[in-house]
């Protein structure tokens, strides 16, 4: 919990100060140090989406920052986590075809940020944030 009030102060003060790269950081983190308090419950998916939340607006940091290796390093580790949801979902949810839709769209940031292009990029993390939501529903 005080990482998450951290992460909250340090988003309130960027919110404050508009500046966007800062809202984008210490908002992922906030939803990442939400995570623990999901994971309380077995079969919660929310930790691990918030954490795939924080993982694509990292990838998107990076990229506007210039590392895009470094934001294609950060999509590529994500397997373990959908696997993780993909289990906590079992067969029987209809969500399993909205994690499918998310892996792909996971790996299709990945190939956009080889070509460098940040509209291309946000484009593509807006797509995953939306499919993160309506798993979330």
């Amino acid at each position: 919990t005080d990482k998450f009030s951290e992460s909250i102060n340090s988003l309130t003060k960027s919110i404050e100060a508009r500046n966007i790269k800062e809202i984008y950081r210490f908002g992922s983190e906030s939803m990442l140090n939400l995570k623990p308090m999901f994971d309380l419950y077995d079969d919660d998916i929310r930790g691990d989406i918030n954490k795939l939340k924080y993982i694509t607006y990292q990838s998107y940091l990076k990229a506007i920052s210039g590392n895009t290796t470094q934001g294609i390093s950060l999509l590529n580790e994500t397997q373990e986590d959908i696997q993780k949801i993909k289990l906590k979902l079992e067969k029987k949810d209809s969500k399993i075809e909205v994690l499918d839709k998310l892996e792909l769209s996971m790996m299709d940031m990945a190939k956009s940020l080889k070509m460098k292009s940040i509209s291309l990029i946000r484009i593509k993390k807006d797509i995953i944030i939306k499919n993160l939501e309506e798993l979330d529903k």
